[in-house]
């Protein structure tokens, strides 16, 4: 598995716990690794909270933020009107 370029693996039969705390850790890992979030001249930087149009930063409401965010991280998905309401 890790020659095939796998970070991770648990041996069965495992514990439940053990599961949740390596996917979380997983997806921790991940997730600290996406520093900006593009989508054609609209780009998000995801430390600091900055958007910005053809690099020209722009304010956004908190709420503006977050749909923006979680419509960015779901690009080319369908979002249900439900995990949009639940994103923000």
């Amino acid at each position: 598995g890790f020659q095939k370029g796998a970070d991770d693996y648990l041996v069965k039969p495992f514990d439940m716990p053990e599961l949740v705390a390596r996917v979380f850790a997983l997806a921790h890992r991940r997730s600290s690794q996406v520093k900006k979030l593009r989508f054609g001249n609209v780009s998000l930087a995801m430390g600091s909270d900055v958007v910005s149009v053809e690099n020209v930063p722009i304010k956004l409401s908190p709420t503006a933020f977050t749909l923006l965010k979680a419509l960015l991280q779901q690009q080319g998905k369908v979002m249900p009107r439900e995990r949009l309401l639940d994103a923000v």
